[in-house]
């Protein structure tokens, strides 16, 4: 009797054993498959499929992106632009710890996601499904909605990132410089472009016959249909041209200034004026009387700079110098003095157009 318990007591131990080694392995292999369905949950999550498209840019697979992005070339922006703009988003970030925020504003049921690194934003990804419960598709966010301006002197040929723009296709509009014109008289004007279709910063550059081009970068007034940026490309004339705009500037700025002093006679301040024109209405109109009696006047430091010209017929500058004045007895006064000039060649001779004292 003794014997059989034992032997009962013996197999109860052993099947109790081989119960819990069977559980053992039976919930190792359950958190086996359990780990692997969270693992091919994760990799079929937005996240993750951020995570793989930023491990691409970080190994520069920019020529992958852009085929994969779907993206259709723009008059202004193809791939190379395309990669461009990758480049300046992503280089010199550090990716490996990213975070991904959720925005709103996706568009055509794509997700918007803010790319944040060391607590800034990068940039944002557009994250889609191209069919239910298929796999996340990634790309940059990008905003090509806006506009540039571009205002050139007519006859100069400009490109934007290469290409070269129509002016048959764009607005004109008065040099500003010349907005005190009666209407007789056609100022110079600009070409003025709406530029559409660029990603980034454009790369804008000219060409002219009249002179050697650069371009200036200003930011835009604000306004509901304001451009996103505005690109004036100066006409500068070649060293022939600008010692002859120097000498009419330096006379006319002369003509002036001792006009105010009363040293020249109104009729001869005039004769260099455009009639009709609003800053010809003020000098003709202007009374000098107040200008106290001197015994002599001089220009010193006379500087004539920002030469730009509009063509042939049209030129402005900056003339700054120091008006000095003797009054009986000796007594010296300087007048530092600073004028922003406008020219314009009518009937054959040079004219001020405009003269504007800071």
């Amino acid at each position: 009797m003794t014997k059989q318990n034992t032997g009962r007591r013996g197999g109860f131990w052993k099947g109790l054993g081989l119960f819990f080694v069977g559980m053992l392995v039976l919930t190792a292999v359950l958190c086996a498959l359990l780990w692997q369905a969270l693992k091919k949950y994760e990799a079929g999550t937005p996240a993750a499929a951020m995570r793989r498209y930023l491990i691409q840019v970080q190994q520069q697979e920019y020529d992958q992106l852009y085929e994969a992005s779907g993206f259709t070339p723009t008059e202004f922006t193809g791939k190379e632009e395309y990669i461009a703009y990758l480049k300046r988003l992503y280089d010199g970030q550090n990716l490996s710890q990213a975070i991904f925020n959720q925005r709103t504003g996706g568009a055509d049921g794509r997700r918007l996601y803010a790319v944040m690194a060391n607590g800034s934003p990068v940039a944002d990804l557009d994250v889609w499904q191209e069919t239910e419960n298929g796999p996340w598709q990634v790309r940059t966010h990008l905003d090509l909605d806006g506009w540039y301006e571009v205002l050139a002197p007519e006859d100069t040929d400009v490109w934007v990132n290469g290409v070269l723009l129509a002016p048959e296709e764009a607005d004109t509009t008065l040099a500003p410089a010349y907005a005190g014109l009666p209407e007789t008289v056609s100022g110079p004007q600009m070409t003025l472009y709406r530029v559409t279709g660029v990603l980034g910063e454009p790369d804008v550059t000219a060409e002219s016959e009249n002179g050697r081009c650069a371009v200036e970068q200003s930011d835009p007034e604000e306004g509901e249909d304001a451009p996103l940026g505005v690109y004036t490309v100066l006409l500068k004339p070649d060293e022939k041209t600008a010692e002859t705009y120097k000498s009419l500037a330096q006379q006319a700025a002369e003509t002036y200034a001792t006009f105010i002093s009363r040293d020249t006679d109104r009729s001869v301040m005039l004769a260099q004026l455009i009639y009709g024109s609003e800053f010809q209405k003020r000098v003709a109109s202007y009374n000098n009387i107040w200008y106290a009696e001197h015994t002599s006047h001089e220009f010193e430091d006379m500087e004539i700079t920002e030469l730009l010209c509009y063509g042939e017929n049209a030129f402005t500058c900056h003339v700054s110098f120091t008006y000095k004045v003797s009054r009986s007895g000796g007594r010296e006064y300087e007048y530092p003095s600073q004028y922003d000039m406008a020219f314009l060649k009518t009937g054959g001779r040079w004219k001020l157009a405009d003269l504007v004292t800071q």
